[in-house]
């Protein structure tokens, strides 16, 4: 295991409660400071050096191959934050380049049969997984960036 700077340690620490509501971010700083305080620095590295990352090499993401991460961090009403890919899910106010539909998810007769299922239904919003809906199928199949989503609606058009 790789130990860092006290710096380094800070910053990862402080980047990784962004994904947490106050209330529990606040209470793992605090339980980490009695780490340090009573176990020692080295010790606080090795029982915090999973939650900050240091068993993981930078990634791509698995969905596109980008490594341009950035974090959402946790919503005054609870929500969770998150560590987000930059290319699939963009950074509110950031202009992305896109490439070209990846026809593997699907063919052209299949996304044109999902559409005309969507569009019988009423346009009605998709569930694709917890807390997430497609409200717009035309604008999700021109970008698909989830296989998985993708899975979904054609398992959800399929049963209308």
């Amino acid at each position: 295991m790789e130990y860092l700077s006290k710096k380094e340690f800070n910053l990862r620490f402080l980047r990784e409660l962004q994904c947490y509501p106050p209330k529990v971010a606040r209470d793992l700083l605090r339980e980490c400071r009695n780490d340090i305080r009573f176990g020692g620095w080295w010790y606080a590295q090795r029982r915090w050096g999973k939650f900050i990352g240091l068993d993981k090499k930078e990634d791509a993401c698995p969905v596109c191959g980008s490594t341009d991460w950035w974090y959402r961090p946790a919503s005054g009403l609870g929500g969770p934050g998150a560590r987000l890919c930059g290319r699939c899910h963009p950074e509110p106010g950031t202009k992305v380049e896109r490439s070209p539909v990846d026809l593997s998810y699907f063919t052209i007769e299949e996304g044109e049969r999902m559409l005309a299922v969507w569009r019988q239904e009423g346009k009605s919003a998709i569930p694709l997984s917890q807390g997430v809906r497609c409200l717009d199928l035309e604008k999700f199949l021109a970008w698909p960036t989830n296989s998985e989503h993708v899975k979904v609606v054609k398992d959800w058009a399929n049963k209308h």
